[in-house]
């Protein structure tokens, strides 16, 4: 995806609202020139902009992951767009993983490239290399994005020292910058009704949102009963979890 895909959805997202250049730039906080160069593929807007124009259509982060894959010339795997997505028009998430894996968002390099060798082992080196390149430069694409994650010890017991220690170095930073919370679930606990990751959106309109994973990609979750549930099931995983502190001896421990 390039600049002309971004310069070509923006002006859709505008003509199907009904503005002119002029009335987009005064909602989003710019000028019209601006707009005229961000439509005719001179520029792409930074990324205050970005978010400033994907707020004004109501677009929920779909014009800003335009953007943003616009601005790496990389785009996520069409399997992991959903969450990528929610991750960009979110202002929190609770990301339970009953699977010895630490979360995608908050894994390091090594880690990550150990994930997608074992999990998709017929892809070339170079892919998996740039995969995990991705996956690891999303914390920093969604600066205000809050994530508790809960995850089994298993996750950093079970791979290489070098992983190991590099991805427990890499979560305690994250603690100590206030956006991540790490909850770790101990060896022995029984996990039981839950088959693979969920997320916990709090969206920046006040909504809930939830996202499970399947063999066939990410099924999202607005509203209803099974809203409520995996919403449960949250909470439920969250309490078999250490508190804060003995989680962080352990992550010291394994550092």
């Amino acid at each position: 995806m390039t600049g002309q895909d971004f310069a070509q959805t923006l002006t859709r997202y505008r003509e199907i609202a009904g503005l002119t250049q002029y009335q987009l730039a005064k909602k989003a906080q710019t000028s019209a020139s601006s707009v005229c160069r961000w439509e005719g593929r001179a520029a792409l807007p930074k990324r205050k902009n970005a978010e400033l124009l994907d707020k004004a259509f109501d677009a929920r982060g779909k014009l800003f992951a335009v953007w943003r894959t616009a601005a790496g010339g990389k785009s996520v795997p069409e399997w992991d767009a959903d969450v990528a997505e929610l991750e960009a028009s979110a202002v929190s998430v609770e990301w339970v993983c009953p699977l010895p894996a630490v979360p995608g968002i908050l894994q390091s390099p090594k880690y990550a490239q150990i994930v997608y060798e074992e999990a998709q082992p017929f892809l070339p080196a170079k892919e998996h290399e740039r995969l995990a390149k991705l996956r690891c430069e999303r914390i920093d694409q969604v600066p205000d994005l809050r994530v508790t994650a809960v995850f089994p010890v298993a996750a950093l017991t079970t791979f290489p020292e070098n992983a190991r220690k590099e991805q427990a170095a890499h979560l305690l930073k994250l603690t100590e910058s206030g956006r991540v919370r790490v909850l770790v679930i101990p060896d022995g606990t029984l996990l039981v009704g839950l088959p693979s990751p969920l997320l916990v959106f709090r969206m920046r309109d006040g909504s809930t949102v939830a996202s499970s994973d399947h063999a066939n990609g990410n099924r999202v979750y607005r509203d209803g009963e099974g809203l409520e549930r995996l919403a449960e099931l949250v909470k439920r995983f969250m309490q078999s979890a250490l508190p804060d502190r003995e989680s962080r001896k352990v992550l010291e421990e394994l550092r």
